[in-house]
């Protein structure tokens, strides 16, 4: 009978020493967890940086974004952000117009419903660039220079 109290004892010891092992290896194995999900891009902006390798300044206001659900991410997105002109990001687009660009983009707006007050007026002076990867990704990316609007038209098969 004078075992008891040491097997209690034992079992109480035991279960403090499992706690805090399983306390340690949590903690150990939560942060990296943690630090890999703050990571991932969180806005449109910077969803689009890591899918093409840009760096888009900082402050713009998204004021549509549109995209076709996909388990595999593919499909169309179109996305309009506004600033007040950052010279250095548009300095490299092309003076438009681009028909073929007009074309790319209109069929990225019409697969996604996009209605018609939230499309670029193709009439007004705009800057393009498109950008390509794994051969067959496309974005093109218009500045229109009198609403200082940037539309982004996504393709991704």
């Amino acid at each position: 009978f004078t075992d008891r109290p040491h097997r209690k004892l034992r079992a109480v010891l035991t279960f403090c020493i499992m706690f805090l092992i399983a306390a340690v290896i949590l903690r150990i194995s939560v942060w990296p967890v943690l630090w890999l999900i703050l990571q991932f891009p969180t806005t449109t902006a910077e969803v689009m940086e890591a899918n093409w390798s840009i760096r888009i300044p900082e402050g713009m206001d998204e004021l549509a974004d549109y995209d076709e659900p996909s388990i595999f991410g593919d499909g169309p997105r179109y996305t309009v952000l506004q600033d007040e002109g950052y010279m250095d990001f548009f300095s490299s687009f092309h003076d438009g117009p681009s028909a073929a660009a007009e074309r790319f983009c209109r069929e990225v707006m019409d697969s996604l419903n996009v209605p018609a007050e939230e499309r670029p007026d193709f009439s007004h002076n705009y800057k393009w660039t498109i950008y390509t990867k794994d051969g067959s990704d496309r974005m093109f990316c218009v500045y229109d220079e009198e609403e200082k609007r940037y539309y982004f038209f996504e393709y991704f098969y």
